[in-house]
């Protein structure tokens, strides 16, 4: 079993309470050293393409390009958690619907909630670099912190109504 842990925990405490046979530092992985092989695009839904900014296959007609680089952020768009919400938005969403993007990530479904019509996009993420990246790359509002923080009913459309 592998733990990670911000350099500010405690590690006392829970070595004491948990068999540890290695303990080590590692640094945060450098998104700009992922290998670029074998990240073909791939259909998601009816009308999605997901395609790494360095591919250059051509978009199909009818279908929407994703192009989101791989980060340590969550949702590169591979994982089928993914591609499910990516065909239930399409499915669900309506024209000039608000939409919550809870645990943003890369912020990959707030981007396709856009490309398919979204009134008012807005994401989340307890990880503060994700929603810095996503507000400032997509241009999209996120903030740091759970959907705790957002009143009932803001949104029409977030994971709860569509899972």
């Amino acid at each position: 079993m592998r733990a990670f842990f911000e350099d500010s925990v405690d590690l006392a405490p829970l070595l004491l309470r948990w068999l540890a046979i290695e303990v080590r530092r590692e640094d945060p992985p450098d998104p700009s050293q992922f290998p670029r092989a074998g990240w073909d695009p791939i259909l998601a839904g009816d009308r999605f393409l997901i395609a790494h900014s360095w591919v250059e296959a051509p978009t199909p007609k009818g279908r929407f390009r994703l192009s989101i680089d791989t980060t340590a952020a969550f949702g590169a768009g591979r994982h089928e958690s993914t591609q499910l919400m990516l065909q239930a938005m399409e499915q669900e969403l309506r024209a000039g619907q608000t939409v919550l993007d809870v645990g943003c990530g890369s912020g990959i479904l707030s981007l396709a909630a856009r490309l398919l019509g979204a009134g008012q996009v807005f994401a989340c993420d307890i990880h503060a670099e994700d929603a810095a990246s996503v507000a400032r790359q997509m241009k999209i509002p996120a903030f740091a912190g759970s959907a705790d923080g957002v009143r009932d009913g803001a949104a029409d459309l977030d994971r709860k109504s569509v899972v």
